[in-house]
């Protein structure tokens, strides 16, 4: 799935040469659509529909969908969500009569810049609240990519 990155354009025509402006205007609202537009995407493909609810996946927000597919009746499972202005989009299909692939989803971590697996504490972590800086970002408990043995 392809998602577009709109180039917001403005020609200026101040003296003999022309110039174009290309910014991101609305970036913050763009930010913000990105999950209900990469929704919006798999919602249009040729199948029924069978869950979609807000959900979030190691204290970070996003959609789970799940979705029958009307030609072969196979099954997808997908989460996309939203971290430090990163869409992630996870995705799990399994042929007619096979377990839900629920279970890669549920496994999902988040890593710091130096790969440390975090996890927020207390207040769900929102890209369009807490990524864009309207409010602080949440308290988080820092913890070892790797468990020890």
């Amino acid at each position: 799935m392809s998602v577009p990155r709109p180039a917001h354009q403005a020609t200026l025509s101040a003296g003999p040469t022309p110039g174009t402006v290309i910014g991101p205007a609305y970036w913050k609202q763009d930010e913000r659509g990105a999950i209900v537009y990469a929704t919006f995407k798999l919602l249009q493909r040729d199948a029924k529909v069978t869950g979609r609810s807000w959900e979030w996946q190691d204290m970070v927000e996003g959609h789970s969908i799940q979705l029958t597919n009307n030609a072969d009746q196979s099954r997808a499972f997908a989460f996309v969500g939203m971290h430090e202005h990163r869409l992630y989009i996870l995705e799990g299909t399994v042929p007619k009569g096979y377990p839900e692939p629920g279970l890669f989803q549920q496994f999902l971590g988040w890593v710091d810049k130096d790969g440390n697996g975090i996890r927020y504490q207390g207040i769900i972590y929102s890209n369009a609240s807490h990524g864009l800086g309207v409010y602080p970002v949440p308290p988080r408990a820092t913890r070892p990519a790797t468990p020890p043995r």
